[in-house]
C-alpha cells in the first residue's frame, strides 16, 4: 500500500467519524430543545447543509486529483517527447523489440536496414528485417553487478534490403515500458572499423614477418662476410708485423677498414635482433672495472694514432653488475669508440664509479661536440649529424642507439651533455648487482687485470 493509499484511507476514516458525529449530536441536542413542527426544518436543512459540505469536500478531492493526473500525464507526455527526439535525432541505429518484434525503429534504424520510412520496419520480424543474419561474434562489454544479466553485445554481418552486406555491433539492454519488459537494441555500423582492424592486423604480420626476414638475412649475410673477413684481418695483422715502409702501412690500412667493417656489420646485426625482440641475453656477474679496463686497452692504438690521451678513472674495488658481458661490452666499446672518433685533440676520460644501487659510466671527451638542435636525435637509427658523402666523420650512425637499447634492456639509462665545440660527456647508469648475488659468491674473471686510476 503506497503513501497516497494510506492518507486517502486517513482522510475517509476521519471523515466518516466526523460525520457520524455531527448526525448523532444534532439529533440529540435537536430532540431535546427543539418542538416538534421546527424539528422536521431543522432536519431538512441539517440534511441540504451536509450535502453541500460533502459535495464541495468531493469536488476538491476530485479537481486535485484529476489535476495531478493531468500534470503527470502532460509531463510523461514531456519525456516522452523529448525521448523520442533524442532517439529519433541519434546517429546510432536505435530498436525496440518485443521479442523478435520491432515495436519501434528510429531514422537512423531505417537507414542501416535499407527502408525509405520507420513505418516499414515497425511490426516487422528483425530476422525478416536482418536478412541471413550471421558471423555472431561476442564483443566485451563494461558490465558488472545486477546489469550483467541484462545488457549483452553482439557483432554480426547483415544483409540490407538493398542487398548490402554490413556488419554491425548490437549492445542490447533489457528495459521495462509500460509493466513490459521489451529490449532495447543500439546498432552500430562497425564495417569500416572492422575492415581497418584487419588491415592493422594484416599489416602487423606482414612487418613481423619482415622483422624475422631481415633477422633471417643478416644472419645469413653475417656469417657469409664474417668468415672470410676474419681470415684478411688474421692476414692483415700478420703482415703488419712482418712487412715494412709502404706494404706496411697498406697492411695497416687493410686491417683498419676490415676491423671498421667488422665493427659495422655487429652494429647492423645486433640493431635487427634488437628490433625483432629475437635478442638473448645471458645473466652474469661481470666486473665493470675489468671489462672496462680491457677495452680500454683495445683503444690505446686508436688514440694513440690520433695523438689524443685516452684514460681510464676508477675505484680500487670491484664493481659487480649481472648482465649478459658481451652486451656490456658492446656497450662500452661503443662509447670509447665514438668519443674517440669525433675528438680529434685533447683526449677522452672514462670514469667509473658506483652509488648504493647504481653504476655509473661517464666518458668525456674534447671533441666536435653536438649541436643543440640534433641532440634530440642522437640516439636515432642512421643518423649522423654529418650526413651525406661528403660528411667528416665515418660511421653508421648505429653506435649511440644500440646503447640505449641495450642498456634500456639492462634496466640502465643514458644522457648526453655537450656543447658544440667544446666536447661531449655522456652519462650512462646500470643496476648493480644484488647483495643477494654477491655475497659468498667466486667470480671467475672474463678480463686481464684492471687498471686503477
Amino acid at each position: 500500500m503506497n503513501f497516497a493509499t494510506r492518507a486517502a484511507l486517513r482522510f475517509s476514516l476521519v471523515y466518516i467519524v466526523l460525520a457520524v458525529l455531527w448526525i448523532v449530536v444534532t439529533d440529540v441536542v435537536l430532540n431535546a430543545y427543539l418542538a416538534d413542527h421546527l424539528l422536521s426544518r431543522i432536519q431538512t436543512a441539517k440534511g441540504i447543509f451536509f450535502v453541500v459540505v460533502t459535495g464541495a469536500l468531493l469536488f476538491g478531492l476530485i479537481r486535485r486529483s484529476f489535476g495531478r493526473e493531468m500534470a503527470t500525464r502532460e509531463s510523461r507526455k514531456e519525456s516522452e517527447h523529448r525521448w523520442r527526439e533524442l532517439v529519433d535525432h541519434s546517429r546510432e541505429a536505435i530498436l525496440l523489440l518485443d521479442g523478435n518484434r520491432i515495436i519501434y525503429g528510429n531514422m537512423a534504424a531505417a537507414d542501416l536496414i535499407g527502408v525509405g520510412d520507420t513505418k516499414e520496419i515497425r511490426g516487422k520480424n528483425i530476422d525478416e528485417i536482418f536478412f541471413n543474419r550471421n558471423g555472431v561474434e561476442e564483443v566485451p562489454t563494461p558490465v558488472d553487478g545486477e546489469r550483467e544479466a541484462r545488457r549483452s553485445a553482439h557483432r554480426y554481418s547483415i544483409r540490407r534490403v538493398d542487398g548490402a552486406s554490413r556488419m554491425v555491433e548490437d549492445h542490447s539492454t533489457s528495459v521495462r515500458l509500460a509493466g513490459h519488459q521489451v529490449t532495447l537494441s543500439i546498432l552500430m555500423d562497425v564495417t569500416e572499423r572492422v575492415e581497418y582492424e584487419r588491415v592493422l592486423i594484416q599489416a602487423k604480420e606482414e612487418a613481423e614477418s619482415l622483422l624475422i626476414m631481415k633477422e633471417s638475412i643478416l644472419t645469413n649475410i653475417s656469417h657469409e662476410i664474417r668468415t672470410p673477413l676474419t681470415g684478411i684481418l688474421g692476414i692483415a695483422e700478420a703482415l703488419i708485423h712482418e712487412v715494412k715502409g709502404e706494404s706496411h702501412d697498406l697492411a695497416a690500412l687493410l686491417h683498419e677498414s676490415g676491423w671498421r667493417l667488422a665493427r659495422t656489420l655487429d652494429s647492423i646485426l645486433t640493431l635487427a635482433k634488437l628490433e625483432s625482440d629475437t635478442a638473448i641475453f645471458a645473466q652474469e656477474l661481470v666486473d665493470v672495472v675489468e671489462a672496462s679496463s680491457k677495452i680500454v686497452r683495445t683503444f690505446t692504438s686508436h688514440a694513440r694514432a690520433k695523438d689524443i690521451s685516452l684514460e681510464l678513472v676508477v675505484p680500487r674495488r670491484r664493481i659487480l653488475v649481472l648482465t649478459d658481458p658481451v652486451a656490456l661490452d658492446q656497450i662500452i666499446m661503443n662509447l670509447i669508440s665514438n668519443s674517440i672518433k669525433f675528438t680529434n685533440f685533447g683526449g677522452v676520460t672514462l670514469k667509473i664509479h658506483a652509488d648504493e644501487n647504481r653504476v655509473h659510466l661517464d666518458i668525456k671527451d674534447t671533441g666536435v661536440g653536438i649541436s643543440e638542435s640534433f641532440l634530440p636525435h642522437v640516439f636515432e637509427e642512421y643518423r649522423q649529424e654529418s650526413q651525406g658523402v661528403s660528411r667528416e666523420f665515418e660511421g653508421s650512425g648505429l653506435g649511440m642507439s644500440i646503447v640505449k637499447r641495450l642498456l634500456e634492456l639492462m634496466g640502465g639509462d643514458v644522457r648526453i651533455e655537450s656543447r658544440k665545440g667544446v666536447g661531449t660527456t655522456v652519462h650512462a647508469t646500470m643496476p648493480l648487482a644484488s647483495k643477494s648475488w654477491t655475497r659468498g659468491t667466486h667470480l671467475t674473471s672474463r678480463h686481464g687485470a684492471s687498471r686503477r686510476g
